[in-house]
């Protein structure tokens, strides 16, 4: 498997042995090894593998691989028509998610308004407490809303990629 795979995807970039083997710093035996499946490459190596071959280790030992090249490929227009659609089959998440980080954006500029407003003023309130509010009561807020915004940004990027496969349109399996 892995050794069909790494001949595959060697000459859909068009090196050959030797200039593969070159790239790696390795001989070119090793990478006949590799391909004939007599031997494998340790996992630093196969990093650098997949790396130069533009695939993912999951695609080189058994797994599948996305490939996003049809997507770069098509038209701006076409790729956000797909975006949009996507977006209106999963508002809610894309609503959310744009919620979250304003809420995160107004409560990072509420506290530096309120520091520039308390320097400019040089009002004598107690330090301790000005720090205490500023951190309490925006910074920290501001911090959980963004990590909770990146997630569901991670979740919704995963849904699309599935859209995407579902629709056709990201390929998985092989290489392009």
């Amino acid at each position: 498997m892995f050794s069909q795979k790494l001949t595959e995807a060697r000459k859909n970039k068009g090196y050959t042995q030797e200039q593969l083997a070159e790239k790696l710093y390795v001989t070119r035996q090793a990478v006949s090894r590799w391909e004939r499946g007599t031997s494998e490459p340790d996992l630093q190596t196969l990093g650098r593998i997949c790396g130069l071959l533009g695939v993912t280790a999951d695609y080189l030992i058994g797994g599948s691989v996305c490939d996003l090249t049809v997507f770069k490929k098509l038209p701006w227009r076409e790729k956000h028509i797909l975006v949009w659609q996507f977006i209106s089959k999963h508002k809610g998440i894309y609503i959310l998610t744009c919620v979250l980080f304003f809420l995160c954006s107004l409560c990072l500029d509420c506290a530096v308004f309120l520091f520039v407003q308390l320097v400019m003023f040089n009002l004598n309130l107690n330090v301790i407490t000005l720090i205490l509010t500023l951190i309490l009561g925006l910074i920290v807020p501001a911090v959980l809303f963004m990590a909770f915004g990146f997630y569901l940004r991670t979740i919704f990027s995963t849904m699309f990629n599935k859209w995407l496969f579902e629709k056709n349109i990201l390929r998985t399996s092989k290489i392009l």
